[in-house]
């Protein structure tokens, strides 16, 4: 029998009546539990509120009171930094004076387009405040512990290049203390002024390098033309420097500014290495005219277009398939390939063309970043990009002669100091910096590299050389002549050889005796052949003088540095890697066993 039934038949209480008094209850209870949870996330708003409230005005007393935009109007151009010799003669002069204010309506818009979508691509919109940008990198952090960087906006730059100066070593408290400040005196300063006066703003305050300041003298400076005038290209190499004047100098680092072309030839030499170099200048671009003229078909050919206003992709059409030297792309039967804003960079360096062994491929630099970004932002169009790109192949930039006292040592100096303190710290610090340079042993350097150089053209067609001399108890700098001229009219001058990776040459010879020597115990009076000889790989070394001196000791050869002998004691050490992990030790950590040396390192190549 049933439940159903016995309460049917016993007690005549109805199913149904049972269900509703059921229902009731369970009604007037939801209601209940639904008010609770109303009032607790009433409460927990307006403990949020408070507590938001709270902070406000902790962070104003602490960190906000008495801030104002109005220090920009009474602002004071730091004082200049002076660079001393050892005996407190006057070097070099680095300060922040140099400059030519211009208004806005005066700044090419190709310049102004350019830092925007490099440094600041939200800038016309945001409240000088990247917050899209902050809540992005916030959420990178989070996610993968980075290091919140590069969310400054063009504003922020600005109030830390005057009103608050950022510290070289601050620590995680002074950092948020200034970001803070730097936030609220940005957002101020956006309510106060125009979009395009914080702009005029900026440019006429940044540093560009090599004691130029301002955009006016930077372009008269490198362009030899005003800042009005500034082309596509000009403005994208201008937009690149504010991120490290140093770093990216036109006349010391242009391969990093503008992009250089790669010439590989795959004709191996005796000892079956393939020559690899890098053509920025003029000449060095000049002397593969025909691979010059076919790349840049090559990139002018192709066509390009968004595929809509608001999507990242770009389609590029009329692509030589047989031109890209990697399958990192996909080029479909019309020769069109799809690609985001930020692979643009590859492309173009993916491009390679050929002519017998030789081929010649272009590696992008800083001003190939702001053209891209231009590009997405609809600055510029694909024929502009296109254009631009080429015009930095082999670029000249305009020279001013500026006389400096021991000019590469300077330099060498001031990028140390700035990379230990920060560029701010020694650009507009007013400091006195003593060095170690003597400046009467400098110009004996320089007349004695001079000397030398006249006598290398006439023997060896040489037309360069470097000096450096150093204590050898301090390891200070005495004298550093880092080229012949560096003033020189095709600009190679102002490379310093001195701190280049060069092949050491003869130089290195000392340090492989010194390793077979001491292995296997043989002294400066050991009789060494110095004779025609073949080595493993068919090696046929000369000496520079083409003769042979036959048998000589340790000590004559090294005095007269002897090829034959120098190769002898290569093979006397344990080869390669003994000889790498010796200069490790010594400091010479440039040499790297991925290098495939061969016996001809004993001789520094």
């Amino acid at each position: 029998m049933s439940i159903n039934k016995d309460f049917n038949k016993g007690n005549k209480i109805s199913t149904n009546r049972l269900n509703t008094k059921f229902k009731k209850i369970k009604k007037v209870e939801k209601k209940k539990s639904t008010k609770s949870v109303i009032k607790m996330i009433i409460y927990i708003i307006l403990f949020f509120i408070i507590i938001g409230f709270i902070l406000l005005i902790v962070i104003y007393n602490k960190y906000l009171k008495g801030l104002s935009i109005e220090e920009l109007k009474n602002y004071q151009i730091a004082e200049t930094s002076i660079f001393y010799d050892r005996n407190g003669k006057e070097l070099y002069k680095y300060y922040v004076e140099n400059r030519t204010y211009v208004d806005y309506e005066k700044i090419s818009k190709n310049i102004v387009n350019g830092l925007v979508a490099g440094e600041d691509q939200r800038y016309w919109e945001n409240p000088g405040v990247d917050i899209v940008g902050l809540v992005r990198a916030g959420f990178r952090a989070i996610a993968g512990g980075e290091r919140i960087s590069g969310t400054s906006t063009i504003t922020q730059q600005l109030i830390r290049n005057t009103i608050i100066q950022k510290k070289s070593n601050e620590s995680l408290t002074e950092g948020i203390d200034r970001k803070i400040k730097e936030i609220f005196l940005s957002y101020q300063l956006t309510k106060s002024l125009s979009k395009e006066k914080i702009l005029e703003l900026y440019l006429n305050k940044i540093e560009f390098g090599h004691n130029t300041f301002g955009i006016e003298e930077a372009s008269k400076k490198f362009f030899n033309k005003s800042a009005k005038d500034a082309n596509i290209f000009e403005g994208s190499v201008l937009a690149s420097l504010p991120k490290g004047p140093s770093y990216y100098s036109p006349y010391n680092h242009q391969d990093r500014l503008v992009g250089y072309l790669i010439l590989d030839d795959e004709k191996a030499d005796e000892e079956g290495k393939k020559d690899t170099k890098k053509l920025v200048s003029p000449e060095e671009v000049n002397s593969q005219k025909e691979l010059v003229n076919s790349l840049k078909n090559k990139i002018s050919n192709l066509k390009g277009k968004g595929v809509s206003d608001d999507s990242d992709k770009y389609v590029i059409c009329n692509v030589d398939k047989t031109s890209l030297a990697t399958k990192e792309f996909d080029v479909d039967e019309k020769g069109c390939t799809v690609l985001t804003y930020s692979r643009l960079f590859n492309f173009i360096s993916d491009i390679k063309v050929k002519s017998g062994d030789k081929s010649l491929a272009y590696f992008p630099g800083r001003k190939d970043y702001i053209l891209q970004r231009m590009l997405e932002d609809k600055y510029i169009t694909f024929d502009d990009y296109k254009k631009a790109v080429i015009e930095g192949f082999g670029y000249k930039f305009n020279v001013v002669k500026e006389k400096i006292v021991a000019p590469h040592f300077v330099f060498y100096v001031r990028e140390y100091l700035e990379k230990k303190y920060g560029k701010d710290s020694i650009s507009m610090g007013g400091l006195k910096i003593y060095t170690t340079l003597d400046l009467d042993l400098q110009n004996k350097a320089q007349e004695i590299v001079s000397k030398q150089v006249k006598s290398n053209t006439s023997k060896f067609n040489a037309k360069n050389s470097a000096l450096v001399s150093i204590d050898n108890k301090t390891g200070g700098i005495l004298a550093m002549v880092g080229s012949n001229d560096y003033y020189s009219d095709d600009g190679k001058g102002q490379v310093n050889v001195i701190t280049s990776k060069l092949q050491p040459g003869s130089s290195f010879k000392p340090f492989v005796y010194s390793i077979a020597m001491q292995k296997n115990q043989i002294g400066t009076k050991t009789p060494v052949y110095d004779l025609e000889m073949t080595f493993p790989g068919n090696y046929k070394p000369k000496n520079f003088d083409g003769r042979f001196m036959g048998k000589i000791n340790i000590s004559t050869a090294l005095n007269h540095s002897r090829n034959i002998p120098a190769i002898k004691m290569f093979y006397m050490t344990s080869g390669v890697k003994e000889i790498v992990d010796f200069m490790h030790k010594l400091g010479a950590d440039s040499l790297t066993m991925d290098e495939n040396y061969g016996a001809s390192l004993a001789l520094g190549t």
